[in-house]
């Protein structure tokens, strides 16, 4: 028999009756991505870097001049900035 190192994904999916889908799918959200991990440093970076007054579309227009190719809904989402449907400056943690 060969060691669990040797296994196909699809093999142990099979044996611990897991879908190779939701294998997928449970690996890809357990750990954010390099690139979002960078974004968000980034993000930081310029809000404090402006005292907190630079709101998603200022930091959207700021990565896009640093060579980001990153649009204001993908700020909004990365910095969770809407709270209850109102507009906040970006407050990232």
């Amino acid at each position: 028999m060969r060691s669990a190192a040797h296994l196909s994904i699809e093999s142990m999916c099979r044996l611990g009756q897991v879908s190779r889908a939701g294998f997928y799918r449970h690996w890809r959200e357990r750990e954010p991505r390099v690139e979002e991990t960078a974004l968000r440093a980034r993000m930081h970076q310029i809000v404090l870097a402006h005292r907190r007054n630079y709101g998603y579309r200022r930091v959207t227009r700021e990565l896009q001049n640093q060579g980001w190719a990153v649009n204001h809904k993908r700020v909004a989402v990365v910095s969770e900035m809407c709270v209850g449907g109102k507009q906040q400056t970006l407050a990232l943690a």
